[in-house]
């Protein structure tokens, strides 16, 4: 049965009236709802950028106009712009019913704004559905899940188009029409429908919209039950239990974050931008003063009224930049990530490779060049200036669009499960902020504080733990009679000792242990001895001998090989034991197929032929059957990204449990003890979280800082079988380090 609860005299067709106590009556005895809202804009049209805060989904820009609750029995739409909402409250809250949402930090946060309440055990739908099917589909739209799952024609889900304008009058569907498994008629009800209500106002709803309320509440609930069932792999049933747990109740303290946000100092990052500019300028001014001395080509011509050249260069343009690297023949080519093909590139990755060691080493350690009196030169400093341009463009005055104008803070959406289930966000992109004390400034409480928590070399860690590194565990245990609990020292230490073949010291200023973070990283993350050779500017055969001896100098040969053989096989991986979470990936099929004709083109022979059989016939196929070395170009790519997700994504996705776990555990402790409203995180940045604490609640901020610290190592002792990556407080007005 469909009901509307509302002050509308004449009941709609198709519907009955009922009340809000009757809603509670029937719901609070329900083991699990569905429940879905639909907002409307509480201030003009244009009065906000509506660009980065949009009425329809900004909780403190919009109003709750309608909420729908209910299960495929019975399916409450309520107008909530005439009806109190309060009495629904409790069963929200009731942790004992499971709540099905579709993408429910928007309802969190809204909920959040008016009633200031947790919504307790939610089932998110799209969430589950990017645990399910991780790497292997794109969108996890309501829309594209229905198709998927329920088997549902685009006229069946006429609700999620486009094609009809908002005058279209409802059109009664002919009474002799089949009905679906769960007695709907197939209606024809028109998606844009949601954004008729950011600028509804007080109208009465219409019949569409109020069909539309309730409809968007049963396709939850029905793919809720086929989510329950998992899905099937290598012929066994699959669901990862507790995975879906910590994700499903990770989306309120996602949403909190975000609804909470993050304080911002406008004026402190105006200073810095004001710092940033001055060395912008100065690097200007060096790369066209070099162009101005050596290439008259490239600058407009002396006259009576500029009789000094001026370079001409546009440096933000890409193509420009392109023709000076060219007349130089220092111009690499680069794959293109729009086009797939190799193209001409003034990118770092490509430039760095141009540069000598010394050079790289400048670049890394952020030596700008006093003196630019050679090409090699003029390219570093274009590298730096480069840099600079990008702290004014992406981090400049325009990037203060993202102070919301009622909070006055920063609002940062969270994207809860990437690939390796770490957090991106957006609108402004926290993770992306650079980790520079003055943009850290920036992040300022006026009057409280805040606890800055960030675990101690947690991706060791979790290295160590996911390839089963004994050196590294016993480090971990014991320490090191040398090098105490020094872990870069002492790993830097154990790999050149590998390299050079004889007992070497590192002391913590030697490039070597400067180094070793990067190469730690790298090889973890199955990263080639190409890209180490860039990154730590050496010649690639060192590069490789480094990493050999990292990887032979903490036995990270054998796990690293049996995880690129299990994702070649199996075509997923295992993100973390615990959660059982896994990335599917995607082209397993193509890989195959072009592995098969590739290799069909081979002769049966072909091991037993000698070197220079083998390249004359790859030359002769060359010509004759070009298709074959594009084949197997093909299947050596994904195999080489399968094989290094392999790695890099089981320590992402096992520092991602982590984080995730730790603020969970905070996040109860504080709504538990009503602290809700004084202490709250406000940001998750990679290994990081950060608690602000307000004035009221101050004079207890070592005990929120300890109880952090506690909850994220504890997290880390659960998913490292009990091994502690570190994780204590820092305390200041601004986001320490």
């Amino acid at each position: 049965m469909k009901y509307f609860i509302g002050n509308n005299v004449t009941p709609y067709v198709g519907f009955l009236n009922s009340t809000v106590q009757e809603c509670y009556d029937y719901c609070s005895k329900r083991k699990t709802i569905s429940l879905d809202i639909e907002t409307t804009r509480k201030f003009p049209k244009g009065q906000y950028n509506e660009e980065v805060y949009l009425p329809g989904l900004d909780p403190h820009m919009t109003k709750i106009s309608m909420m729908q609750i209910g299960d495929l029995e019975n399916q409450f739409v309520i107008d909530a712009r005439v009806v109190k909402l309060d009495i629904l409250i409790p069963i929200l809250e009731n942790s004992e019913i499971i709540k099905i949402i579709h993408n429910a930090q928007f309802e969190c946060k809204h909920f959040l704004h008016n009633f200031q309440i947790k919504i307790n055990n939610i089932w998110d739908t799209m969430i589950v559905e990017k645990l399910l099917f991780n790497g292997a589909i794109q969108s996890y739209s309501l829309k594209s899940i229905s198709q998927k799952r329920l088997g549902l024609k685009e006229e069946e889900l006429s609700l999620f188009s486009n094609n009809r304008s908002e005058d279209t009058e409802y059109e009664e569907e002919d009474e002799e029409e089949e009905l679906d498994m769960f007695g709907f008629k197939k209606e024809y009800i028109d998606k844009s429908i949601r954004t008729q209500f950011v600028e509804w106002g007080d109208k009465p709803f219409t019949l569409e919209q109020i069909e539309y309320g309730a409809r968007d509440i049963t396709l939850p609930y029905r793919i809720y039950l086929l989510q329950l069932e998992g899905r099937i792999i290598n012929d066994k049933q699959w669901f990862p239990y507790y995975g879906a747990q910590l994700e499903n109740d990770t989306t309120f303290v996602l949403a909190e974050m975000t609804y909470k946000g993050v304080p911002i100092d406008s004026q402190e990052w105006l200073n810095t931008e004001k710092e940033n500019r001055i060395i912008y300028n100065k690097r200007l001014k060096a790369i066209n003063t070099y162009i101005e001395n050596n290439e008259l080509k490239f600058c407009y011509h002396a006259d009576l009224f500029n009789p000094l050249p001026t370079c001409k260069i546009q440096w933000s343009s890409p193509q420009q930049v392109i023709t000076l690297f060219k007349s130089w023949n220092l111009c690499p080519k680069e794959k293109s990530k729009q086009t797939g093909k190799l193209e001409w590139s003034v990118g770092a990755k490509a430039l760095l490779k141009n540069l000598s060691n010394t050079s790289k080493e400048a670049f890394l350690k952020d030596n700008f060049p006093e003196i630019i009196n050679t090409k090699e030169l003029f390219t570093l400093a274009y590298l730096f200036f480069k840099k600079s341009e990008q702290l004014i463009t992406t981090f400049g005055k325009d990037w203060l669009k993202y102070i919301h104008p009622i909070t006055n803070r920063g609002h940062p959406n969270y994207n809860q499960l990437m690939i390796s289930t770490r957090l991106s966000s957006n609108n402004f992109n926290a993770q992306n902020l650079p980790r520079t004390e003055n943009f850290r400034k920036c992040i300022k409480s006026n009057k409280g504080t805040l606890i800055c928590n960030d675990y101690s070399a947690q991706e060791v860690y979790s290295a160590s733990y996911v390839h089963d590194s004994k050196p590294l565990l016993e480090f971990f245990e014991k320490g090191d009679p040398i090098y105490g609990t020094d872990i870069h020292s002492f790993m830097a230490a154990k790999t050149y000792s590998i390299v050079y073949g004889k007992d070497f010291y590192c002391d913590k200023k030697s490039a070597e242990r400067q180094n070793q973070k990067i190469i730690s990283f790298q090889t973890i993350y199955g990263g080639s001895e190409y890209a180490l050779s860039s990154s730590i500017g050496v010649d690639v055969e060192v590069a490789k001998n480094i990493q050999d001896g990292f990887k032979k100098g903490f036995n990270l040969e054998k796990p690293f090989e049996y995880y690129k053989k299990e994702a070649m096989e199996t075509g997923n991986i295992i993100l973390d034991e615990k959660t059982d979470k896994r990335y599917f990936y995607p082209y397993m099929q193509e890989m195959k197929e072009a592995k098969e004709k590739a290799l069909s083109y081979y002769p049966k022979d072909w091991r037993n032929l000698t070197k220079e059989i083998k390249e004359e016939w790859k030359a002769d196929q060359k010509i004759n059957n070009p298709d074959l070395s594009y084949q197997w170009k093909v299947y050596m790519t994904h195999k080489g990204k399968l094989e290094r997700r392999s790695l890099n994504l089981r320590v992402q996705g096992l520092c991602a449990s982590m984080v995730k776990r730790a603020a969970l555990s905070f996040s109860d402790y504080v709504w538990k003890n009503k602290l809700n409203n004084d202490v709250y995180l406000i940001l998750s940045c990679h290994d990081e979280l950060l608690v602000e604490v307000t004035e009221k609640e101050l004079a207890n901020k070592e005990i929120y800082g300890l109880k952090l610290q506690e909850c994220m190592e504890e997290a880390s002792a659960f998913f490292l079988n009990n091994l502690v990556s570190k994780a204590e407080p820092l305390y200041s007005q601004f986001w320490a380090k």
